[in-house]
């Protein structure tokens, strides 16, 4: 069984790096990228994926506003992970803590 990957970023230089990290994993299939935090919701339950890899900078909606919507779904199993910079990550993981109990996001610095 492979694990679906949706990849939600802004930067599409990191999009590109990621799509060819994962092209060398057969287990890994990429179902999406999307851009923009206001379509991350609606490729969330169109895809249905395993992992999501998501960049707390994004347009129109923030990466942390995204992982509330997907906490307000109730318990779906879905996993995040969290990429941004030290202060993104800090301020990310302190809110986070404890107010989305129906998501695993495991948070770490990209830098």
């Amino acid at each position: 069984m492979r694990t679906k990957v949706l990849i939600l970023k802004h930067d599409s230089k990191n999009i590109g790096d990621l799509k060819a990290f994962m092209a060398h994993y057969a287990d890994l299939e990429l179902c999406a990228t999307v851009c923009d935090g206001a379509a991350a919701l609606p490729a969330i339950k169109k895809y249905n994926p395993d992992v999501i890899l998501l960049d707390l900078l994004l347009p129109n909606k923030d990466g942390i506003a995204v992982m509330e919507e997907v906490n307000a779904l109730g318990n779906k199993g879905y996993k995040f992970i969290v990429s941004g910079n030290e202060s993104q990550i800090s301020l990310a993981g302190s809110i986070c803590k404890g107010r989305l109990p129906n998501i695993f996001a495991y948070i770490y610095d990209d830098n």
